[in-house]
């Protein structure tokens, strides 16, 4: 019942979104373009969590963007840690984006996400995502908020909501964007991510159970699973500054952020029950971009 309130939410977020964008009655001059570039991830985090081996990804993408504001993109993402050296992950996404008078900003998106069998990121069994955005400016900083669905044979809600500023320099090309925001949501995708056997390493956990090595760590099966996966809940809370810097038909971004999870899973082993083991994440993507 409540991943199908949910789902009239987006619906009618949706519709609102493009009912609003036909309103306004001095949209901006645009033009279509394309957009190629390459971006670097040093781990992959996943609202708050990781596997425990670094998994970083090298990631071409192409992508076109409507002076409507239809857009579709794609990217192959190379994982070179441990010797791994695989495409680990291939992405295709749509999506329409919108803005009304310089006050509001937001969108909605679907993906679809392909990773190998052999990948061990925590987010890996997420094979569709679809979901709407939106950004209120109230002049000194923008309210932000998000909420979406993954799709697969097990269905995640997810929810996020944030405070912003923006500042710029004179010449506009420099913009500094620091964040704080929170995620929700419910974690099926975590439990497959352990029910699958995708764990790369030992991981670390505290709780009952013969596997606990006195708080330590207990060896991956795949007879794990993650109770009350089905719950929402919040997940973590996330400082994050994107820095901006556009030259002529060139962009550069560099995103540094800061997880910190909240509210251990409980898991279910063959050895008993732990609680996953928290710590908070750096990470950082760069990225480069040119259009045409």
């Amino acid at each position: 019942m409540k991943q199908i309130k949910v789902s009239f939410l987006l619906a009618i977020l949706m519709a609102a979104a493009f009912i609003v964008k036909a309103q306004d009655e001095a949209p901006e001059q645009k033009k279509s373009y394309f957009k190629a570039g390459v971006k670097y991830l040093s781990d992959n985090v996943y609202l708050g969590r990781k596997d425990s081996t670094t998994v970083s990804y090298i990631t071409p993408t192409i992508g076109y963007y409507n002076k409507s504001g239809f857009f579709i993109t794609a990217g192959a993402s190379y994982l070179p840690n441990n010797g791994a050296n695989r495409i680990d992950l291939v992405t295709a996404e749509a999506g329409y984006d919108f803005d009304i008078k310089e006050k509001f900003y937001g969108g909605v998106y679907a993906g679809k996400y392909f990773y190998s069998s052999k990948s061990y990121a925590v987010n890996a069994e997420v094979g569709t995502g679809i979901g709407t955005y939106g950004s209120l400016s109230l002049g000194s900083f923008s309210l932000n908020a998000g909420a979406g669905l993954n799709l697969g044979s097990q269905t995640d809600v997810l929810m996020e909501a944030g405070v912003s500023n923006s500042f710029t320099d004179n010449s506009g090309k420099i913009e500094f964007i620091p964040e704080i925001k929170f995620n929700a949501g419910t974690q099926q995708y975590f439990n497959r991510y352990f029910t699958t056997g995708r764990v790369h390493n030992p991981r670390k956990g505290k709780g009952r159970g013969r596997g606990t090595n006195g708080g330590g760590g207990t060896t991956t099966t795949k007879t794990e699973s993650v109770l009350r996966a089905s719950h929402f809940k919040m997940l973590d809370y996330e400082l994050t500054a994107p820095f901006i810097y556009e030259s002529g038909k060139f962009e550069f971004k560099f995103t540094p952020t800061y997880a910190i999870p909240v509210n251990a899973a409980t898991i279910e082993t063959a050895n008993g029950i732990v609680k996953e083991g928290l710590s908070n994440h750096f990470y950082a993507e760069l990225e480069l971009y040119y259009k045409f």
